[in-house]
């Protein structure tokens, strides 16, 4: 079964309901609408809760929407970050995300 990590500090709003989506930078495990995934917390190998895709959208950075950013963060400033810039990170926060939205298995 596919797996998808979380920090320990969203496990609670993710058990609630409060949390069902996520951007994502890379998806290196192909997830799909329909795939059951177990959730897993960061530094913890038994998962916290199982889930099903209920939507996938591939979308660059810089179109995310008001709503695709609600209950989101990201390590740098999130909207600011969708213009290029000289840095080093400007390639990777150009690139496609995936927002998955999940619901309890």
């Amino acid at each position: 079964m596919k797996s998808l990590k979380f920090k320990s500090h969203l496990v609670e709003q993710i058990r609630e309901g409060k949390k069902t989506s996520t951007l994502r930078l890379f998806d290196d495990k192909d997830i799909q609408a329909g795939d059951e995934l177990e959730l897993v917390a960061d530094g913890v190998s038994e998962p916290f809760a199982r889930a099903v895709v209920t939507a996938v959208a591939e979308k660059p950075l810089g179109s995310l929407s008001d709503e695709d950013w609600v209950g989101q963060k990201l390590l740098l400033t999130t909207k600011k970050c969708t213009q290029p810039t000289e840095s080093t990170m400007a390639p990777k926060l150009t690139r496609i995300l995936w927002l998955r939205s999940f619901g309890s298995s």
